[in-house]
């Protein structure tokens, strides 16, 4: 279980990393293997529902975005059984 949530945490991290839409919010060094928090860059914010329902309606059930940080995509890894 724990390489699994390494591998979904690792995939997760790089394509958030990589791509131009979105910006990581946790240091590094500091990130969660199970809760993955990201922002959709200033110049695509217009995109963030249309992601969220892209997201969400392909499966992503632990998508939301945080109320604590009003702008704060989370994405939770582990599956709830």
């Amino acid at each position: 279980m724990d390489r699994r949530a390494h591998e979904r945490a690792h995939i997760l991290y790089d394509e958030i990393d990589r791509n131009k839409l979105f910006r990581g919010t946790v240091a590094t060094d500091d990130r969660s293997l199970m809760n993955i928090c990201f922002v959709m860059n200033d110049e695509y914010k217009d995109l963030e529902k249309p992601f969220l329902d892209f997201a969400t309606g392909h499966g992503m059930v632990g998508i939301k975005v945080t109320a604590r940080w009003a702008d704060s995509v989370q994405v939770a890894t582990m599956r709830s059984r």
